[in-house]
């Protein structure tokens, strides 16, 4: 076992610690935490959207947004615009916390829900979040 994967494996009985013990009837829940996400998504794509109209990026096409392990937000796909998204977006400190705040909320519940299922994650799999023209899409791929 690498030391990543014994690094996930901590993590997600961390989590499932936290949760197990929360479930109280004041504790959190799965659904608690989705519901903090999709929050928490909603104001990422208003602010966003917001900088975007003040900016003139265009959309379509959709612009993808991925963390790096650095903890950054960078922009990923092809959008003819991506220099000017990373320099207005990507660089922007209040919209990189708010995507920062839906990674990770969007990470734990990934994780709560692959163990609930019994499955495991791909080592290699990335947070990735796109805004579209009809709204936000959330995702986990490499």
């Amino acid at each position: 076992m690498n030391m990543l994967h014994s690094r996930e494996s901590n993590d997600q009985a961390t989590w499932s610690r936290l949760i197990a013990t929360s479930h109280t009837q004041d504790g959190l829940t799965i659904a608690d935490i989705r519901a903090k996400a999709m929050r928490s998504l909603e104001r990422f794509q208003r602010a966003t959207m917001q900088r975007i109209a003040v900016t003139g990026i265009s959309l379509p096409p959709a612009i993808e947004f991925t963390g790096t392990e650095e903890g950054n937000m960078v922009v990923g796909g092809r959008h003819p615009e991506a220099d000017l998204i990373d320099a207005e977006i990507c660089c922007d400190i209040q919209l990189a916390q708010y995507f920062k705040e839906v990674e990770v909320e969007f990470e734990l519940l990934r994780a709560l829900e692959c163990e609930a299922h019994g499955t495991t994650r791909q080592m290699d799999e990335r947070f990735h979040l796109g805004l579209t023209s009809t709204g936000p899409v959330v995702y986990f791929g490499r």
